[in-house]
C-alpha cells in the first residue's frame, strides 16, 4: 500500500544543496530520496524510536538463493499452499 505524498517546495542555501547533490549522487539516489532519508533519521533520533528504514536485518535480504516471489507467496513455499 502506497503512503498518501504531499509536495512541498524547498529553499536551501547554494552550498548547501550542492553538498546534498553529491551526497545524493555517492548514494545514487534522488535529491527527494536523499532528503526524505534525512528527515527520517532525524525524527528518529529525536523520537528515540527504530529507524525501521537502516534496521540491519534489512541487509540480509536477497543474501540466500530461492524463488524471487517468496515474500509474496511464502506460505505455497513453506506450508505447499498458496496465501489465502
Amino acid at each position: 500500500m502506497k503512503t498518501a505524498e504531499v509536495r512541498a517546495g524547498m529553499y536551501f542555501p547554494k552550498e548547501l544543496y550542492e553538498e546534498i547533490q553529491k551526497e545524493a549522487q555517492k548514494e545514487k539516489v534522488s535529491i527527494s530520496e536523499f532528503v526524505r532519508e534525512s528527515v527520517i533519521e532525524r525524527l528518529a533520533r529525536k523520537r528515540k524510536h527504530i529507524n525501521w528504514n537502516k534496521d540491519p536485518i534489512l541487509d540480509l535480504v536477497g543474501i540466500a538463493p530461492g524463488p524471487s516471489d517468496a515474500s509474496v507467496n511464502h506460505d505455497k513455499y513453506i506450508y505447499g499452499r498458496k496465501k489465502s
